[in-house]
């Protein structure tokens, strides 16, 4: 047996860390411990707003998603025009799928960073939908700046779709309309990460 499997072993026994919520205002109402399971209830932090008030705030963050989005795909558009469509794709994709691999083995396979699979699969589509005739810096490698904003874009662009889908007239259906919505949206998220 050697040293590296029974450090392995060591490993896997360890039990995973208990990941923090970052979020100071979220407080712990109850904490239920049933063996290897932590259960914590929160305190909802928006209980006390009205339905007015919670119309108001799906609007304003629905109508700035819906125009935020659209200024983020047309920047990626226009970098992946002026630079080497192929070469950022090739380096973006490779940080978002990149995991964390050490002398133990894989840590995590968790992407490291805010770019995701989901990020990496939209500036390929991104790639195949500009047409060569309209890339004017197909030999042109970007530099790490031109590489930074392709990434800030796809992160503001990955945030900003969810929101856009946001419509006050969700917050005024009866329960089980609601519930049926929230299993639709549980089943495109749980798609797109299958499909990844």
């Amino acid at each position: 047996m050697s040293r590296n499997s029974k450090l392995k072993r060591q490993i896997k026994k360890k039990s995973k860390p208990v990941r923090k919520s970052g979020n100071p205002a979220h407080k712990v109402l109850e904490t239920i411990d049933d063996g290897g399971y932590v259960y914590r209830m929160l305190e909802n932090n928006l209980a006390d707003i009205s339905l007015a008030e919670r119309e108001r705030m799906v609007i304003e963050m629905g109508e700035r998603a819906r125009t935020e989005f659209p200024k983020n795909m047309e920047k990626i558009q226009s970098i992946l025009k002026e630079y080497d469509p192929l070469f950022l794709m090739t380096v973006i994709t490779r940080n978002a799928l990149a995991v964390n691999v050490g002398s133990q083995g894989i840590f995590s396979t968790e992407p490291t960073g805010q770019l995701g699979r989901h990020q990496a699969e939209l500036l390929q589509a991104l790639v195949i939908a500009t047409p060569k005739s309209e890339v004017f810096g197909d030999s042109i490698v970007p530099n790490p700046l031109i590489i930074q904003e392709a990434v800030d874009q796809l992160e503001s662009a990955a945030a900003h779709y969810p929101f856009s889908r946001f419509d006050p007239v969700y917050l005024s259906e009866d329960k089980e309309e609601k519930s049926i919505r929230a299993i639709m949206e549980k089943l495109r998220i749980h798609t797109q990460a299958v499909r990844n």
